[in-house]
């Protein structure tokens, strides 16, 4: 089962950030930029903290590139709405969660999930 679970955790984290037939290789190196960074971040982190299970290891650093993804998602959302009503990030962000609740309901229940 821990190869399985494994590749839904990493499918976790990249869902959100594929667009529906719009999805080029420019847009992958953009989009998993900074996932990817953070999930390595984890795994370097864990090295240095002695972590020697392998297994657990790669699970928090899927676990890091799932919370950058969704964190990705919530910011360039918040900034988004910024520039379009010109509010601070944080009002933004709030109104953000409420215009869209389905959507960004999901993004918590997934961080929740990992």
């Amino acid at each position: 089962m821990l190869p399985i679970g494994l590749v839904l955790l990493a499918l976790t984290g990249v869902g959100p950030l594929l667009a529906w037939r719009k999805s080029t290789f420019t847009t992958f190196r953009t989009q998993f930029l900074w996932p990817i960074t953070l999930g390595l971040v984890v795994a370097g982190a864990l090295v240095a903290l002695g972590v020697r299970v392998w297994t657990s290891g790669i699970c928090f650093a899927l676990c890091g590139f799932v919370f950058g993804t969704i964190g990705q998602e919530f910011w360039r959302g918040a900034r988004v709405r910024q520039s379009h009503t010109g509010t601070d990030v944080l009002t933004a962000m709030i109104g953000l969660v409420s215009k869209n609740k389905r959507r960004y309901g999901g993004y918590i229940v997934t961080l929740a999930s990992s």
